[in-house]
């Protein structure tokens, strides 16, 4: 028989087992019994997380999202509930729940102010701003995470998001300087994102009748 101090252990193997043999229901239950054994956060936390996201792959994202936030109020200063909390965030921008997730973001970036995922919460918020309507605000937060994260990928992703706006939007100066701030980044010399920051930006100098600039 399993000692009373090892069951944790236990469950925990179940539900990597069950994971790993695609079962869903099984992890499920498995999760359910450590959640109801177990009073260490980041063991139970580790597990939900797996699977949470588990559940979200395989087509069953409101159970998995249900999974995670009993998670987090159940454990809501634990060291991995930033983690539980940014991937319940991802569940809802899947599936394209935009006020979900930047109520989620929204406080996430508030409270976990020096989490090395900052920057990925920060670009999901930007986007469900971005696809819920709220254009202006958008660009504020993109431009944001441009400045504040200058050597991140997700910055490239950034400025070219902005790129694009503008350029639809018929502002052309705005989009080259927006384009121009990938081009210019040392960090991102030879990536894939500066020939299309060059291709975008001699699009928008054309479109001003730049043609040196082009």
């Amino acid at each position: 028989m399993v000692g009373k101090e090892l069951r944790p252990f236990a469950w925990q193997q179940a539900v990597v087992s069950a994971i790993a043999a695609t079962n869903a229901p099984a992890a499920s239950r498995a999760m359910e019994r450590l959640l109801a054994t177990s009073p260490d956060a980041e063991i139970s936390g580790r597990s939900a997380l797996l699977v949470g996201q588990s559940l979200m792959r395989q087509g069953e994202g409101g159970q998995g999202r249900e999974l995670l936030s009993r998670f987090a109020e159940r454990f809501p200063e634990a060291g991995v509930t930033a983690e539980v909390r940014l991937a319940l965030a991802e569940g809802y921008l899947a599936d394209r729940q935009w006020t979900n997730v930047l109520r989620e973001l929204d406080g996430w970036v508030t409270r976990y102010t020096n989490h090395p995922a900052l920057p990925r919460a920060e670009y999901d918020r930007a986007m469900a701003t971005a696809e819920a309507g709220m254009a202006t605000n958008a660009v504020e937060q993109f431009r944001t995470l441009a400045q504040r994260f200058a050597t991140n990928p997700l910055s490239q992703t950034a400025q070219l998001w902005l790129g694009d706006h503008f350029f639809n939007q018929g502002d052309f100066a705005q989009a080259e300087l927006a384009c121009i701030g990938v081009i210019t980044n040392v960090h991102w010399k030879g990536t894939r994102a500066v020939q299309q920051a060059r291709l975008k930006a001699g699009q928008a100098a054309l479109e001003r009748r730049r043609a040196t600039n082009a």
